[in-house]
């Protein structure tokens, strides 16, 4: 079964980087990667003044180059990887980001999305940063893969699924995590994190479910308890060499089932591993 994988690109050397991970980890796979570049985002910020602008000539020279890129790129992967069971798709659209990748999921089934996450350091990075944590937030009928420069292109030992016990992942988007752990043979733990130390009856189901969704994986269980939730997550990651953190996000309210905040935009920020986004049921 050939598995259809959005990598948006932006031609920069963190997406580079983000699209060779996953030409690393799916190698040998049968894969028909989405090269998709969007463009007028950055220039016209809203949507009634895209509208406006949609069929300017200005447009079709912007569509001209964002596909001239792209077949560029496809060259360039070709060459590096030599992968019978990879095929490409060139996708150039004028739309935000987020409505691109929706507009593709309606189009054909989707297995992931991928794309690179950058610090908060510089206004460009800013910029694709804020981008990346919009696609987690909007994108929900797939899981999300999101890849942060630093991160090395290693084959994932463990891989850490953060939790508060208040929802349960789509099953589709948990096979998505599961079938990379079985690839890699792969470790899987739950890291539940809270202020309270105790759970209600309702948290004791939602893990017990969870247990029983992982069993084949045996998965070992730790409490972080803490106020700083990306502080947590961090010093749990550097201390059993994580490889992959995967969360579990609402549609509406993003992440705000970890300590009732969004604080998944400082992991996206300030991860060093990439992140694995589910979608609650």
């Amino acid at each position: 079964m050939m598995n259809r994988i959005i990598l948006p690109t932006d031609f920069s050397e963190n997406a580079l980087h983000a699209i060779r991970y996953c030409h690393e980890i799916f190698t040998g796979e049968q894969v028909e990667w989405v090269l998709l570049n969007t463009f007028g985002a950055d220039l016209y910020t809203s949507a009634a003044t895209m509208g406006l602008r949609a069929d300017s000539a200005v447009m079709d020279e912007y569509h001209e180059m964002s596909m001239g890129k792209l077949q560029k790129l496809r060259e360039q992967l070709q060459e590096e990887y030599r992968q019978e069971g990879f095929t490409y798709d060139l996708v150039s659209r004028y739309d935000f980001l987020p409505d691109a990748i929706n507009f593709l999921i309606a189009q054909k089934p989707v297995y992931l999305v991928a794309m690179g996450t950058q610090g908060a350091t510089g206004a460009k990075e800013l910029f694709f940063g804020s981008n990346a944590v919009r696609v987690m937030e909007v994108v929900t009928q797939v899981p999300i893969l999101a890849i942060p420069e630093r991160s090395p292109a290693v084959v994932p030992r463990k891989i850490a699924l953060a939790t508060t016990y208040t929802d349960l992942p789509v099953h589709s988007q948990l096979d998505v995590l599961t079938a990379m752990a079985d690839r890699f043979d792969a470790e899987i733990t739950m890291i539940h994190i809270s202020e309270e130390v105790h759970l209600s009856d309702k948290q004791k189901k939602f893990r017990d479910r969870m247990q029983e969704n992982l069993s084949k994986y045996d998965p070992a269980l730790y409490t972080l308890a803490h106020k700083k939730v990306d502080k947590a997550v961090a010093e749990y990651i550097e201390s059993t060499n994580t490889d992959i953190l995967a969360l579990i996000s609402r549609k509406h309210s993003f992440f705000k089932s970890l300590l009732k905040k969004s604080v998944l935009k400082d992991l996206g920020y300030h991860s060093k591993i990439p992140l694995f986004v589910m979608h609650h049921q």
